[in-house]
């Protein structure tokens, strides 16, 4: 890693840890709040306005990084990704005359566009905890709102989005207004361009959704196939194993621009370092959080206490998804996120096979099971570069995990071979510990 964007990196790694914890208050007032049909109604809900916003203009936020730091047309980008808000927006006005619960998330896609280009232009700039801010934000904003419309139920839930959606965007236009304004003011639509980032934003929406699949998005099928309450109890599960992922996005931020920045053939040795960090702080972290998962349901979600096992297993799964995901965003630096493309296909639909065989059977057992396979596979199918003995512990880590869940308190004893393991095959060299003791003291002297 370069000095560029380094503390800032760190800055938005710390930000989101803040921005996790405050995520619990929001689960817990979705917990506590709302019965389990009403949030899983909910959930359905804006999980399928979160893939039907994948496809307003696939992967604009993400390929526009790229775009803006080598100086592409973004003008075209950003206007005709409008024109697409506000069809989308006008299509769920539509639905809505059928099903009511929808008709709020309709003014989203229009604050989630304009949040999103604002986002990629500080993520380009390197302000990455800028963004985090705005995250932050959002998620005050949401859980002031749902606690105000705690007794309207899934609506709720649906109307506080909405709102929390409209103030982040609000605050997100005036942080990135300089750069917008240079966008609107030379106002362009050069359909060549959008055409040539349309199929590129098109595979990188694909990878994203692998990466809803593999996180909560196949909550829809287990909807479809099982019951709300279900949903209410994967989604809960799935969000406390998420915390562990802000290790692998606080390094896709600085990644994807640094990437962008040194091209192909000069950012290999960025890319390794950042999966071997990655990897070592997401092994550490998920031992510690599975052995202590008990309590903490107890204590913050007892409405859910039982889906300690679902954590876990969702907690093993981050440690094939972490590689994957950095090797995507390489792709997506480079704008060649094509090559991944038949890797994704493969991945979901491996996930959502499984997910259809599993959930019947086994419900939110089955459906963790499956992304725990298909994360596996994704990380199989990756082409990462890692050596045979590193490749080995990635295999491994998920049994480090396993039993560390069963040995409960003394799980926490786990640590030491999970760092021999790490030392065993390289995976946090004295490299590694001197990057991130330079970034440590370079932020302290600030």
């Amino acid at each position: 890693m370069t000095p560029t964007g380094k503390k800032e990196m760190v800055y938005y790694f710390l930000l989101n840890i803040f921005t996790k914890a405050l995520t619990y208050f929001l689960l817990l007032a979705f917990a506590n709040l709302f019965s389990l049909v009403d949030y899983g109604q909910a959930s359905f809900a804006v999980m399928a306005y979160t893939i039907a916003a994948a496809f307003m203009f696939p992967g604009l936020t993400t390929v526009f990084v790229p775009a803006y730091v080598r100086k592409h047309d973004v003008a075209s980008l950003f206007f005709f990704s409008g024109i697409a808000a506000f069809a989308f927006a006008a299509g769920t006005l539509i639905l809505s005359l059928r099903y009511a619960l929808v008709w709020p998330l309709a003014f989203c896609f229009v604050f989630g566009w304009i949040t999103g280009i604002a986002r990629a232009i500080m993520r380009a700039e390197h302000n990455y905890h800028v963004m985090q801010a705005t995250e932050i934000l959002f998620i005050l904003s949401n859980l002031f709102f749902v606690s105000y419309w705690r007794g309207l139920g899934s609506i709720g839930i649906i109307y506080a989005l909405t709102v929390a959606t409209a103030v982040t965007a609000l605050a997100s236009v005036w942080i990135s207004r300089h750069g917008l304004a240079r966008i609107v003011a030379a106002p362009r639509l050069d359909m060549g361009v959008v055409k040539t980032f349309w199929f590129k934003g098109l595979s990188v929406a694909m990878l994203l959704l692998s990466f809803d699949v593999l996180g909560r998005g196949d909550s829809i099928i287990l909807g479809l196939l099982s019951s709300f309450e279900n949903v209410a109890r994967y989604n809960i599960a799935s969000a406390i194993a998420g915390t562990l992922t802000v290790i692998s996005m606080a390094i896709s931020m600085f990644l994807l621009t640094r990437s962008a920045e040194l091209g192909a053939k000069r950012s290999g040795a960025v890319f390794l370092r950042s999966i071997r960090i990655t990897f070592s702080l997401n092994l550490i972290a998920a031992i510690v959080l599975v052995s202590l998962i008990r309590p903490l349901m107890l204590v913050f979600f007892n409405q859910y206490a039982g889906s300690e096992a679902y954590v876990a297993i969702l907690a093993a799964s981050t440690l094939f998804y972490s590689p994957y995901f950095l090797h995507v965003i390489k792709l997506v630096a480079h704008l060649v996120p094509e090559n991944a493309l038949k890797m994704v296909f493969a991945v979901v639909a491996a996930n959502i096979l499984l997910d259809i065989v599993l959930i019947p059977q086994w419900g939110v057992l089955g459906i963790c099971a499956a992304t725990l396979a298909a994360s596996a596979l994704a990380f199989s199918l990756s082409r990462i570069g890692l050596s045979a003995r590193a490749t080995a512990a990635v295999y491994l880590s998920p049994l480090l995990v396993a039993a560390a869940f069963l040995l409960g308190y003394f799980g926490l004893a786990v640590l030491l071979p999970a760092a021999a393991l790490l030392m065993w095959a390289g995976m946090f060299n004295g490299g590694d510990w001197l990057v991130m003791r330079q970034v440590v003291r370079e932020i302290a002297r600030r």
